[in-house]
């Protein structure tokens, strides 16, 4: 039961008064009618739209802007901003489950360098990610937003990805002479 408790609900709202208000602003004005579904669409949306927030893995930027007396992810939502994918993925959790929405983290990889000389990803560590899976009532599911292997009558796990994309990320695969020898190498080494 204990566990069922943990996915669900956020034990001290006390210490994260900044992050729960924030929430509740969010779901009233971005789905004040709103399913769970659409409520963690919303509060999904609260970090990635333009100018919120910013990603960094900067920590000496961090550490100067952050307040020591505050959680680190109280601190986040309310006061630098700034942060990479755990800062985004940890206060995302802990704003679904302020609303009682059972949430979790996930921490795993994002992309890596498909390799098309050998068909095969190359993941490394840069490509370590951390999001959010918030779990949701069938009947709350659109049709189009979940793949039905991922649904049963109970509900599914909504996959969400709070992290605000990084320039570096965007950058377009070129597939000139010296990144066909790489990715030869690369296989060869493989």
């Amino acid at each position: 039961e204990r566990t069922k408790l943990s996915l669900q609900f956020l034990d001290s709202r006390e210490q994260f008064t900044g992050l729960v208000s924030l929430a509740e602003q969010v779901v009233r004005e971005k789905a004040p009618n709103g399913n769970a579904y659409e409520k963690a669409r919303a509060l999904e949306q609260h970090f990635v739209e333009a100018g919120n927030y910013q990603y960094s893995t900067d920590f000496d930027e961090i550490n100067e802007l952050r307040q020591p007396q505050l959680d680190p992810i109280e601190d986040f939502v309310t006061n630098h901003r700034r942060g990479h994918c755990e800062y985004f993925a940890s206060a995302l959790t802990l704003m679904l489950r302020s609303q009682n929405i059972p949430a979790r983290m996930i921490v795993g990889y994002k992309g890596g360098d498909y390799n098309y000389v050998g068909n095969y990803f190359v993941v490394r560590q840069r490509d370590a990610h951390a999001w959010v899976e918030a779990y949701v009532a069938d009947s709350e599911i659109p049709a189009d937003a979940m793949c039905p292997e991922e649904r049963h009558p109970g509900g599914g796990w909504l996959r969400l990805d709070p992290t605000p994309s990084n320039d570096a990320e965007d950058q377009i695969e070129k597939h000139g002479l010296f990144d066909r020898v790489s990715k030869s190498f690369d296989y060869a080494r493989w």
